[in-house]
């Protein structure tokens, strides 16, 4: 049978102490069936149990046919999630629009492109179908959101608890972006401007830009354009209060989304 993270939920000890650096067991467990989260993080767990919970996912991946089953299977569990949820609420603590139904949907930006989110799935305002990971992170979006203001502070993605195994990933999002655009900084600048970037100067950066991603979650692109002692480099921060919004997963996640769109490429086939 599926091992899916309601089942995983059951397996902990249901503490909701926070020492995982998740708000709670469910959180944790959902982290831990996408593998953005090592079991070992649980120090209420009994060695024995542990064993168990690693079995009984080793036999899940042995029965999946790949990434694609384990994302469909997220998509499933979270769209339970929000066909339980006060949508109003939701929408409230997500700072998105509540639309009655039936059905009550929850209609929310991603960089500025309209979405509407239900117990009965995720669709482009226009009444197109997203990407089955775009669906993935909208409802992240929307079942984690705190209602939690922005911090109004940047921080790299390094900063953020438990990211060492997924820095990397992050990284080579912005890593692209300063290859993509080394030499062509103005193409950049329009690229930007098309996604709805603010410029900032207030920094040392050749370019900056500061993006309303989500409803309550911001970007700020820094963006160096090589000369003749350095590489074009770029970095892509986050508002310190991200956490409240996204796990580390949706942070990888959001940073590869922006860099397709920047370059005018397509989100909806993106494998987080």
């Amino acid at each position: 049978m599926p091992y899916k993270p309601l089942d995983i939920f059951q397996d902990l000890p249901k503490t909701n102490c926070g020492y995982c650096g998740r708000p709670g067991c469910l959180p944790f467990a959902m982290a831990v069936y996408l593998g953005d989260a090592p079991l070992s993080a649980c120090t209420q767990l009994t060695p024995e149990k542990a064993e168990e919970i690693r079995q009984k996912l080793e036999a899940q991946k042995r029965e999946s046919k790949g990434g694609g089953q384990a994302v469909e299977q997220a998509l499933e569990f979270l769209m339970g999630k929000v066909g339980e949820a006060d949508l109003a609420e939701l929408a409230r603590k997500s700072g998105s629009e509540y639309i009655p139904g039936p059905p009550d949907a929850v209609r929310l930006e991603l960089f500025g492109e309209p979405y509407l989110a239900s117990g009965e799935g995720v669709k482009a305002e226009d009444g197109g179908s997203p990407g089955v990971t775009v669906k993935v992170f909208l409802l992240i979006y929307l079942t984690r959101a705190s209602g939690a203001k922005p911090a109004g502070e940047w921080a790299a993605f390094r900063e953020f608890p438990n990211t060492v195994s997924k820095a990397k990933q992050f990284e080579a999002s912005a890593a692209g972006l300063a290859r993509a655009y080394d030499g062509r900084s103005g193409d950049l600048a329009a690229a930007a401007a098309r996604l709805g970037g603010a410029p900032d100067e207030s920094g040392s950066a050749d370019l900056a830009f500061i993006f309303q991603a989500l409803p309550r979650v911001r970007l700020y692109l820094l963006f160096w354009d090589s000369d003749e002692d350095f590489e074009a480099r770029a970095s892509i921060l986050l508002d310190k209060g991200a956490l409240d919004y996204l796990d580390q997963e949706a942070m990888v996640f959001l940073a590869e989304a922006f860099a397709a769109l920047i370059k005018g490429e397509s989100i909806h086939e993106l494998l987080a």
